[in-house]
């Protein structure tokens, strides 16, 4: 801490420093933090979207629902496993990229196939997918941030 300024003050303005640095120096992390704050948003709506949308077009009751997140919570053991494959097979970057790709064209075609009761069932398959995604996508988002971090600055980002 300088001397005539308070730790608070003194955080801000590197924070500050910083988030100006990466913005005009550092290309690939900025959108790289675009991408994060994107998808991170997207994953954490499923969860509501999806349950609204069991309960009100697949009319499907609590215990259903608890299955589907159920088949959720149990896909992301390989899914992570998966993601580390992936990350080392190709890179974290790329390991994102299929992460997200397919994160993307499970959902978009979960909203053309489940369109009604009839087709719930098809929600448990839909559902394993997510986890598996959900699964390998946050430790790909801290494997891909770790390498291109700017040294020095890895507590303020």
């Amino acid at each position: 801490v300088p001397s005539g300024s308070t730790l608070f003050k003194s955080g801000f303005q590197k924070l500050i420093f910083t988030s100006q640095h990466i913005w005009s120096n550092w290309y690939t992390l900025r959108y790289f933090l675009l991408s994060v704050m994107f998808s991170e948003s997207a994953t954490a709506a499923l969860s509501t979207i999806a349950t609204t949308y069991m309960l009100h077009v697949l009319e499907m009751g609590a215990g259903e629902i608890a299955k589907v997140f159920l088949c959720v919570f149990v896909a992301g053991i390989p899914g992570s496993t998966l993601g580390g494959r992936i990350g080392v097979a190709l890179n974290p970057l790329r390991s994102a990229l299929l992460c997200l790709v397919i994160f993307i064209l499970n959902t978009t075609l979960a909203a053309m196939v489940l369109t009604g009761p009839e087709n719930k069932n098809a929600m448990y398959v839909f559902a394993m997918v997510w986890g598996i995604c959900l699964a390998w996508l946050h430790p790909t988002h801290a494997s891909l941030y770790m390498t291109i971090i700017p040294s020095g600055s890895e507590s303020e980002v």
